[in-house]
């Protein structure tokens, strides 16, 4: 342990020119210069930033890092850290054991002036960070939100009262990928068959609906599951099948929801299980 404190401790045996120095990076950190790290996070987590500069003052290799702030509301947060002048010699971002990928995006900038009003002097890196996934300058990637593998959510929906439709909204800052979808349907024995569709919408507009192969009667319970399993198949008993598109990317406010004939007002939908590919939407 001595051993490493001193290590940490002692004055560094190399030091470089403060005047004419040859330029060992291509990003100089100025006296009005910030870093700039926005954040879009759907879990709680805590990502840091870590680095290294050669400090003009002295010539030296001094190292930084930061935490930035915990959100899980998929809003961006702004965090402006302030280094000392000289070049920035590499930096990497990571976050804490849990965080998987498609739950945080970060994207760090070099800039000037106030968050509302500066201008963005580089783009550094930008990319989805997790416990195995690190961003990094100068072996920088700019990666789009909206690209790569997202976040897999297995997601129990609400409840709808007796009498109501299932209504599913994407969340604001999300796009999901409907890969499964569960429920069941429970007829009272009143009127006649019902026929159980499933809709998807911007919100309004339907652009794909479809519907099982059988109408589902009265004093009856039915499970209906959903996914990319092509043609439509057969209905059994007491399972009905809502084939969907492989690729269905829902940005926010879309909907998934049931359009059903007949519905009585004591007919009873169980709260929908769906399986989503989650990305951030900055």
């Amino acid at each position: 342990m001595g051993a490493v404190a001193d290590i940490v401790t002692r004055l560094p045996d190399v030091r470089f020119r403060v005047r004419d120095a040859v330029t060992p990076s291509v990003i100089y950190i100025g006296p009005g210069d910030d870093l700039r790290v926005q954040m879009w996070a759907s879990q709680v987590a805590t990502p840091g930033v870590q680095g290294r500069l050669l400090r003009a003052a002295d010539g030296l290799i001094v190292p930084f890092a930061f935490n930035l702030p915990t959100v899980a509301d998929r809003v961006r947060t702004d965090s402006i850290f302030k280094l000392a002048e000289g070049f920035l010699l590499g930096l990497r971002c990571n976050a804490p054991v849990g965080t998987v990928r498609g739950q945080v995006y970060v994207r760090v900038q070099l800039s000037i002036g106030s968050v509302a009003a500066g201008a963005v002097l580089h783009n550094l890196c930008a990319g989805y960070v997790s416990d195995s996934d690190h961003l990094g300058w100068p072996d920088a990637t700019n990666e789009p939100s909206f690209s790569g593998r997202g976040n897999l959510r297995s997601i129990t929906g609400t409840d709808p009262a007796a009498g109501a439709e299932i209504s599913e909204t994407v969340p604001t800052g999300a796009v999901w990928r409907l890969m499964a979808l569960s429920c069941q349907l429970t007829t009272s024995g009143v009127g006649s068959s019902r026929t159980a569709r499933l809709a998807l919408d911007d919100g309004t507009n339907i652009y794909y609906q479809v519907e099982p192969s059988a109408t589902t009667p009265i004093s009856v319970t039915r499970r209906f599951s959903s996914g990319a399993i092509g043609d439509r198949p057969a209905s059994v008993t007491t399972d009905f099948y809502w084939p969907i598109p492989y690729n269905v990317f829902m940005p926010a406010a879309h909907r998934l929801r049931t359009v059903t004939n007949n519905l009585d007002a004591t007919d009873n939908y169980t709260a929908p299980q769906m399986l989503v590919e989650e990305w951030l939407q900055p």
